[in-house]
């Protein structure tokens, strides 16, 4: 779904449905991040087809209208960003055997897609806007969605409930290192309680409604250690409160 001239960045989102899932809901929550519908939609007539870009000019209200009417699948939508401009969301739905649904949101990379050590100053302050512009979408769109958890990352792969219980193999050198925690997994224990080395941890970060961001990497200093050991079990404990819950699977 990606038609970009570099590499792609990916905000990853994952919802149980009895949260959100109309698509009114949706496509307003992503008003709320200054995301807008660019007019064009994503569609297939069965799951396993391969999607095809196809025009659409009628109100964004009227979007679930036309895939009801039409029994086609919405696959995604064409969406715009005042600063990363052209952003794809793809919509899964049948994400987890139809218990939640999984948004994702693809752009360029842009400056993301240098090297650390070959980017100047300015290259620098651009990727930090990058970064934290990214991040202030990731977190409030989550909030706003009711999300249970949210990735983003450098050409990553945005892993649903049961990619994460099942075999890792088909996503190991793709896994988002930046995660976005509910208040309801916070509370669950997903992270230690304590941390007894600060310095020389993952930095964790407190974000609106009690929820948390988490980076195992730092993509903008140079020589940052990835903290692959503390990634996988957060991972190992994300995959037993999922098992443990039928809110997840």
């Amino acid at each position: 779904m990606n038609n970009f001239d570099g590499s792609s960045f990916t905000i990853g989102i994952y919802a149980d449905k009895d949260n959100a899932v109309t698509m009114s809901k949706i496509i307003n929550a992503l008003g709320t991040v200054d995301l807008h519908f660019a007019n064009k939609i994503f569609t297939a007539a069965t799951a396993s087809e391969m999607p095809q870009l196809m025009n659409f000019d009628k109100p964004v209200e009227q979007v679930s209208h036309y895939i009801d009417e039409s029994h086609k699948i919405l696959y995604g939508l064409a969406c715009w960003h005042p600063y990363f401009e052209n952003v794809v969301v793809g919509l899964d739905q049948h994400a987890n055997d139809n218990k939640g649904y999984a948004i994702r949101l693809s752009f360029d990379s842009d400056v993301l897609g240098i090297p650390v050590a070959l980017r100047d100053k300015q290259d620098n302050d651009d990727a930090l806007l990058f970064w934290s512009t990214a991040t202030t979408i990731m977190t409030n769109l989550s909030v706003k969605l009711n999300a249970c958890y949210a990735a983003m990352g450098e050409e990553i792969v945005f892993p649903t409930p049961k990619e994460i219980i099942g075999d890792h193999s088909s996503w190991e050198n793709y896994k988002p290192t930046t995660w976005w925690f509910s208040e309801k997994l916070v509370s669950e224990h997903i992270l230690p309680d304590e941390d007894p080395n600060p310095d020389t941890s993952p930095t964790q970060t407190p974000k609106e409604a009690g929820s948390i961001v988490i980076s195992y990497w730092d993509p903008l200093t140079a020589n940052a250690p990835f903290y692959q050991a503390e990634m996988d079990m957060m991972l190992a404990r994300l995959g037993e409160l999922i098992s443990g819950t039928r809110k997840f699977v």
